[in-house]
């Protein structure tokens, strides 16, 4: 750092001390950046593997639904998640303008869905089996044994009664297809497989639907948020580098960065308390058997272990994002050091220029003068 030292003396006249050490803040800077090399790189990997995981959970996804082969009894259950919430009251009735389909009565404690059933055998993939669907608030839809044409069109009215409907690729690509058949058992998940209860009443049928369903819409909505982490991390893979490059920095502004750290914080909030999806509902708490169905229909889809490694990528990428604003800070504190350091250099310079030039300027003059008036 740069001292100034300035002292009187008896006679009045100002010494100036001037001592200047060597000046390593930009070094400072590059060696802090080298101690988050170790960090950085575990960050990036993170990212890549983060990708690279997500991407091969997708094409196995893709293949178990080619590989869907519905035996001569068997049925189609698959659910899309469409939006962050629905407009139910606006959706419901819009759907139910098809006169083919009809509301089917469920207790007070689902209200946080709709069960509407297939009352015609046009809309009914497989003929002989009933048709229904449960659409949930939080944005996601249901569908057991009804045909593609019913589908599409579902879907599309959903996202005109929507609060930020997702894009028809994600909508498509992140749906869960399970395939469905009835025995003389108690509902379950077996080999990959709905099994319904054929003694079962059809309240109590529908039920241990809606249990299944739940756990599948949990599970297409995780999706969708994994799909936006990807995306994110995708937009922070350049950074590590380019920190420890000591280059240029794609984020160079407090409000880039702090628009990444919200988008960061948004996923882990709708993860972990919005939805809270490492949890199982209140509705199952009187329902013994529903929860059972929904608890191994997240276990099967591995619910929990996704939500965990959503939380690890969203702590690197939050880590990320603060070692990107430390970065910021301390740029933005060696401008601010090195004006300092002109200023203060400023001031020396008039002061040497008051204290020293400025008398031998005037002593020139009057030794001038001096002579003049001998002359």
């Amino acid at each position: 750092m740069l001292c100034l030292f300035v002292t009187n003396s008896s006679a009045g006249l100002h010494r100036i001390v001037w001592g200047a050490g060597q000046f390593h803040m930009k070094n400072s800077l590059r060696s802090l950046q080298k101690n988050q090399v170790s960090t950085l790189r575990q960050i990036h990997k993170c990212g890549v593997l983060a990708s690279t995981e997500t991407t091969q959970k997708r094409q196995n996804k893709k293949k178990r639904k080619r590989d869907i082969e519905k035996a001569s009894g068997d049925c189609l259950c698959i659910t899309n998640a469409t939006a962050d919430k629905y407009k139910m009251k606006n959706l419901v009735s819009e759907i139910l303008g098809d006169k083919r389909l009809s509301v089917k009565n469920m207790s007070e404690e689902f209200d946080g869905a709709v069960n509407i059933e297939a009352s015609d055998e046009s809309v009914i993939a497989h003929a002989g089996f009933s048709g229904e669907m449960f659409i949930f608030r939080d944005g996601a839809i249901s569908f057991w044994n009804i045909n593609t044409t019913i589908i599409e069109n579902i879907l599309k009215i959903s996202k005109i009664h929507a609060h930020n409907s997702y894009s028809s690729d994600v909508v498509n690509s992140e749906s869960e297809e399970m395939i469905y058949s009835y025995d003389d058992g108690p509902s379950r998940i077996q080999q990959s497989k709905f099994i319904l209860s054929g003694s079962s009443e059809h309240k109590e049928l529908s039920l241990d639907m809606f249990a299944f369903s739940n756990a599948l819409c949990s599970s297409v909505k995780l999706a969708h948020w994994e799909h936006t982490l990807d995306t994110l991390i995708n937009s922070l893979e350049t950074v590590p580098n380019s920190l420890i490059e000591g280059s240029r920095v794609k984020y160079e502004t407090p409000a880039k960065i702090l628009r990444k750290i919200g988008e960061i914080f948004l996923i882990r909030h709708r993860v972990n308390l919005q939805y809270n999806l490492l949890d199982v509902p209140d509705t199952y708490w009187d329902h013994e058997n529903l929860e059972k169905l929904y608890v191994s229909t997240t276990r099967y889809l591995n619910i929990n272990r996704r939500v965990h490694l959503m939380n690890e990528k969203l702590t690197y990428c939050a880590h990320m994002a603060e070692l990107l604003k430390t970065d910021l800070h301390e740029k933005r504190s060696l401008r601010v050091e090195i004006l300092i350091v002109l200023l203060i250099f400023i001031e020396i310079v008039f002061e040497v220029l008051h204290l020293f030039v400025l008398p031998l300027l005037k002593t020139s003059e009057n030794d001038s003068s001096g002579l003049e008036e001998d002359e």
